[in-house]
């Protein structure tokens, strides 16, 4: 109860500094991006002798790419399959994520465009789905060891499946470099934390910590927090190993040994931990990349023996992880321009399926007639009402039915034909609207 209790007076102290942060995070990305252009970069004020951001490499680049180019389209295959199975469109998810084996192996050879193309190339297709029936129905058959199902067939378009898989991704992708602006705020507040932790102790720099991201800023996908973690865990891993490529190429293997000691020390402590301790710390000190950042720069500043260089080197993973948000949003940005060519191929491929006229029920009509038959059912329902209401109220068993009051509530006009039944109407119809809302 006291836990619960401390939590929600965190999520109290989170709401209040919710518009505070919705006006802080853009200037800060934009005047940040602003400054690496004009070559110019102060990123925090407690940043000491840093100047301008670390120059990424076109190799370390090319990875970075890929890495993020697999991350997001498998974040956005698992965003699309939460939305099937929110909406109970099981048969088409499961059809999704076992298509190309992807389910136990994922992208073949690591290739996004390989699944998502040989997807948008196939047409529409029928499967035939088996399913337990209900207990009634299944001491029909009275063999004791009958396996009886219900078996219907469901239809698959493979082109929208692809679509929906293309739209989401470009919103997540759009979430991703929307979020990436946090990293920066990370820093700083790691940065401000240690030291408050140095000074005043860890009690008093746990009251004066403040959120660096909000995830519902402009509305999310469900799966938003999961993926900014992954990214944030990403760069940071990146970040880490060019320290150790600088440290072993400058000669200084003592300090790569030490920072993987600090590495090693800070994953076993977390994986000692319960879990009610991991939801407490991640609700305090946000994503564990950020935890990990405040701890390296606590435990530089506080080794007076060699804090002069391992400050260096933890304000060198600071800078690294700036430089490297900056990077991904550039590459992530690029990647959605890219991704308007899988439209264009759904579009030469034909799109959805389209109305089949030989199997649906068609017929011309001259909307001229249809326009004089709704008038004139229109006309003689609104007489109808008027003799209606003339009439004396009629009370008890004298109270009669008005003449024609079953045909009109079956059919308002006798002039057109009944409404077909709702199992004859074409099944496209229902497919080709389901997942308009969703993919918006």
């Amino acid at each position: 109860m006291l836990l619960l209790f401390f939590l929600s007076l965190y999520l109290l102290a989170y709401n209040a500094y919710l518009f505070r942060l919705r006006k802080t995070h853009n200037q800060l990305v934009l005047r940040t991006i602003h400054n690496v252009n004009m070559g110019n970069v102060d990123w925090s004020e407690d940043d000491e002798g840093v100047q301008q951001l670390p120059q990424i490499s076109e190799d370390i680049q090319y990875i970075l790419d890929k890495e993020l180019r697999e991350i997001v389209s498998n974040a956005a295959i698992s965003t699309v399959s939460y939305y099937m199975t929110e909406f109970h469109d099981d048969m088409t998810q499961k059809w999704m994520v076992e298509f190309q084996d992807y389910k136990n192996v994922g992208f073949i050879d690591g290739d996004w465009n390989t699944y998502i193309s040989n997807m948008i190339a196939l047409d529409k297709l029928e499967i035939n789905v088996y399913m337990n029936p209900p207990k009634k129905l299944s001491k029909v058959n009275s063999k004791p060891d009958a396996n009886i199902r219900l078996m219907y067939n469901h239809d698959i378009q493979p082109r929208k499946v692809a679509h929906q898989i293309v739209t989401v991704r470009e919103d997540v992708c759009s979430e991703i470099i929307q979020d990436l602006g946090s990293i920066i705020l990370e820093n700083k507040e790691a940065v401000k934390c240690a030291q408050l932790r140095q000074l005043h102790g860890i009690e008093y720099a746990n009251k004066h910590r403040h959120p660096t991201r909000n995830s519902d800023m402009g509305g999310s996908t469900p799966l938003r927090n999961r993926n900014f973690n992954t990214i944030a865990v990403l760069i940071t891993n990146v970040a880490l190993d060019l320290i150790r490529q600088e440290l072993v190429e400058g000669g200084d293997a003592q300090s790569s040994a030490r920072l993987d000691q600090l590495i090693a020390q800070m994953v076993a402590e977390t994986e000692a931990m319960q879990p009610a301790e991991r939801v407490v710390r991640g609700t305090m000190y946000g994503t564990g990349p950020k935890w990990l950042v405040e701890e390296l720069y606590f435990i530089a500043i506080t080794e007076e023996a060699v804090a002069s260089k391992y400050l260096k080197m933890a304000q060198r993973v600071l800078s690294l992880r700036h430089a490297l948000a900056l990077v991904a949003c550039k590459l992530l940005g690029e990647q959605n321009l890219q991704a308007r060519k899988y439209f264009k191929m759904i579009k030469d491929m034909g799109g959805f399926s389209k109305l089949d006229l030989g199997k649906s029920k068609v017929k011309l009509v001259d909307m001229a007639d249809v326009w004089a038959a709704e008038a004139a059912a229109a006309d003689a329902q609104a007489t109808q009402q008027q003799q209606q209401d003339s009439k004396p109220t009629q009370s008890g068993d004298e109270a009669e039915e008005p003449a024609g009051a079953n045909s009109v509530t079956r059919n308002p006009n006798p002039a057109l034909p009944s409404p077909d039944p709702v199992e004859e109407v074409a099944g496209d119809v229902w497919d080709n609207n389901f997942f308009g809302p969703i993919a918006m």
